[in-house]
């Protein structure tokens, strides 16, 4: 008797109970999460393909003794036991949690754990079930987007999210700091509140070109506060977009620019009140480019006068170091650039005279002045620069220095030609008076009225010779000190005196400078030579640093320390300050004097006068 249609045999129940266990195997193995069937121990009893791609470990691995305990992060077991624990004495149905799972090559992923446990029909627990997804780019997103938001929040800058119709969407603590408005005011709002009414048409352009997905590069506007207070602004507007690329809103950072479009306007005043200064001062202002900044040392300004006293375009973009190169004048180069040299590595002040020849070919004569501008950190930026044209001061200078010229040659003449003459006539009388009171009382008093006869005129003649150095002012210096070398040998033949001239010193004139430099020189001899009652003298003369130092050294009877300085000293002293440089003086009793002089060798090579006195070639940069 056949059965009905629907009536179940134990053959058509295996049947069916075979094809659910295969579906079950199937959808198992074949998820697109991990599975797992887990003993109470937490030893795995079962797992698919998707469970051990996540994991790193095989099949067999996983399921031969280990548990879901050994590869769990250990900062992770502790949460992830209890409440498998709590799941197991049904204190709660299911428990779902992010976790890290150390896989087998010991890196570290995150994963999405959900559990549950299948039960016996008594309610007895067999085995956890677990689902487990890989969160590792989940997880890297969250945490990207928090460090994001982070950042947003604790920007000093202004940013504001909002979408193609212009509402605000999302509003960090810098968009409240400028604009004064909470994130509860602001978000749900038109952008359009914060702009003013002659700028409205911005925003519309502004979203549009958003739309077309360009970035609006920073740009200067105006935004207006809460309170009503108008602020300038830089913006940078980028298209904001979804997961498949469509642009969805704008993003805008903005940095309020207020302080430095007021600080660059005082910048202009005062640019346009310095500009007004200097073009109405008698003399050529500049701003030149320091080594440090530009190799170029390029003009950055030049002021009118420099076309007005020198004939030359003011334009700083033809005024080039080797347009400066060519109008100096070819005596003055070497050492004018030997100084700008030394001050572009020391930083110090440049000042220095010198000539340069105009564009219609006069001489002029300038004084430059420069100082070097640094910022806070001691960078050097600029220099800052004046010359004065200081021609007829020079010509002033020369005609006076060929006066006093004239008149210390006439001096010296009428001293030589007439008071020396007569000085010698009362000696020889003397001598021919004392011839007739030898042997008388006399004869004593006679003798030491010739003997300060012969003194005064010793004297005088140093005095000649002093007047006369003047007329070597073009004769080599180491020249000048070996004929005074050789003046106090003829007068102290029983003194050893020396001259030394070190390699390296300069073998030309110098001019005014070496005239006083001599004329300390002599002073020294000369002391040395009366006072010191020394059997050796030594002079040497050599360069240091770029000073030029003499030095007059005896083995006499020498001086105590504190002994009141003479006249010759204090002379020497004020000389030597005359030169811009300085005296020194040792000597103690019995051990002999040394006196030293030193002297700027720039200053030297000028060829002109010292400082106090005026000359045709000067001082100068």
């Amino acid at each position: 008797m056949d059965r009905p249609p629907n009536e179940e045999t134990p053959e058509r129940g295996e049947d069916a109970l075979r094809e659910s266990d295969a579906l079950f195997r199937a959808t198992f193995e074949q998820a697109a999460v991990g599975l797992s069937h887990n003993a109470p121990d937490g030893r795995w009893l079962r797992v698919n393909d998707k469970l051990c791609e996540i994991t790193g470990y095989s099949r067999e691995e996983l399921t031969s003794g280990m548990t879901f305990q050994d590869i769990t992060h250990p900062d992770d077991l502790e949460a992830d036991v209890e409440q498998a624990q709590r799941l197991w004495t049904r204190e709660i149905d299911t428990y779902s949690m992010q976790k890290r799972y150390l896989r087998k090559d010991a890196s570290v992923v995150w994963i999405e754990l959900t559990v549950s446990v299948i039960r016996e029909p008594s309610g007895e627990p067999r085995y956890f079930i677990a689902v487990i997804e890989d969160a590792s780019e989940r997880k890297r997103a969250e945490e990207e987007h928090a460090r994001l938001a982070a950042i947003v929040e604790s920007s000093e800058d202004t940013i504001i999210g909002k979408t193609l119709d212009g509402i605000i969407t999302s509003w960090n603590p810098g968009a409240q700091k400028i604009y004064g408005y909470s994130a509860e005011e602001a978000v749900g709002q038109s952008i359009s509140m914060l702009t003013p009414p002659e700028r409205s048409d911005e925003i519309s352009d502004i979203l549009e070109r958003v739309r077309r997905g360009e970035n609006v590069e920073p740009y200067e506007t105006v935004r207006v506060t809460k309170g009503g207070e108008r602020r300038d602004i830089s913006l940078t507007v980028s298209p904001i977009k979804d997961a498949q690329g469509q642009i969805v809103g704008a993003s805008t950072i903005a940095r309020d620019v207020t302080e430095r479009k007021e600080a660059e306007r005082r910048l202009r005043v005062a640019e346009s009140r310095y500009r007004t200064l200097v073009e109405q001062i008698p003399a050529i202002t500049y701003v030149q480019e320091a080594v440090e900044a530009s190799n170029s040392k390029a003009v950055m300004y030049m002021s009118p006068q420099y076309e007005t006293m020198l004939g030359y375009p003011a334009e700083s973009e033809v005024i080039d170091e080797a347009h400066w190169l060519r109008t100096l004048h070819p005596e003055d180069r070497e050492r004018v650039l030997a100084e700008e040299a030394r001050t572009d590595e020391t930083g110090e002040p440049f000042k220095v005279e010198y000539r340069v020849i105009a564009e219609d070919g006069r001489v002029v004569w300038v004084r430059d002045e420069a100082t070097l501008v640094c910022d806070e950190e001691g960078h050097h930026l600029y220099w800052l620069g004046v010359q004065y044209d200081i021609t007829e001061q020079k010509r002033a200078e020369e005609a006076l220095r060929g006066v006093r010229e004239a008149e210390r040659g006439r001096l010296a003449r009428d001293l030589h030609d007439g008071v020396l003459q007569d000085l010698s006539y009362t000696t020889a009388v003397m001598g021919l008076i004392m011839l007739d009171a030898e042997g008388t009382s006399m004869e004593e008093e006679l003798q030491r009225a010739v003997d300060a006869v012969r003194r005064a005129a010793q004297g005088l003649r140093d005095a000649v010779n002093d007047l006369r150095l003047e007329e070597e002012v073009d004769r080599p210096f180491p020249q000048l000190v070996d004929s005074l070398v050789e003046r106090s040998r003829s007068m102290d033949p029983g003194c050893d005196i020396s001259l030394r001239v070190e390699e390296g010193f300069p073998s030309e004139p110098l001019g005014n400078v070496g005239v006083e430099l001599s004329r300390v020189v002599r002073e020294a001899l000369t002391n040395a030579r009366r006072h010191s009652g020394a059997s050796s003298v030594r002079v040497m003369l050599w360069t240091e640093e770029g000073d030029l130092l003499a030095e007059v050294a005896d083995d006499g009877r020498g001086f105590a320390a504190g002994s009141a300085p003479g006249v010759g000293l204090r002379s020497m002293r004020e000389r030597a300050l005359q030169l811009g440089g300085d005296l020194e003086v040792e000597s103690a009793l019995g051990e002999g004097t040394r006196v030293r002089v030193r002297a700027p060798m720039m200053h030297a090579a000028l060829g002109g006068a010292p400082r106090g006195e005026t000359g045709v070639d000067g001082e100068g940069r």
